[in-house]
């Protein structure tokens, strides 16, 4: 196992516990939707996804809480390790095997999709350079 694999397998273990994850979001993602998350309902999903086409993908971390007003929030957390110019591109495809494995049981009220927060985690040395979101790299 290289420096790379080994680091990626440590952050995936760190951000496997709850009290992690719930501090990483209070402390430094912005907005009014993390101060309605119910940090006691926060459990950890599995990252093994089948798209329509049958082709597998792992994911690294996903968890799922309850927002106070019942509706559920998903926080799907990738370990990238160097700079990719694509990653953007990569969690919009992750998102969408996100939404294709659940079943209409695991969707939520109402049938309805579970909003999705991707959140990229750099463990890297050099900088971080690549798109933030796909309206950075499409026409």
């Amino acid at each position: 196992m290289d420096t790379t694999q080994a680091k990626d397998k440590i952050c995936k273990r760190l951000f496997g516990h709850r009290r992690l994850v719930e501090d990483l979001l209070r402390a430094h993602v912005p907005g009014r939707w993390v101060r309605q998350v119910d940090f006691r309902t926060l459990r950890a999903m599995p990252t093994e996804f089948l798209n329509r086409a049958g082709d597998r993908r792992f994911g690294d971390v996903l968890w799922v809480a309850s927002l106070r007003d019942g509706r559920q929030v998903m926080v799907m957390i990738e370990i990238q390790s160097d700079v990719d110019s694509d990653m953007a591109a990569r969690m919009a495809a992750y998102v969408g095997m996100v939404y294709e494995s659940l079943t209409p049981a695991a969707r939520g009220r109402k049938d309805r999709y579970p909003a999705i927060f991707p959140l990229v985690v750099h463990t890297g040395d050099a900088e971080w350079n690549a798109a933030d979101n796909l309206r950075d790299v499409a026409d």
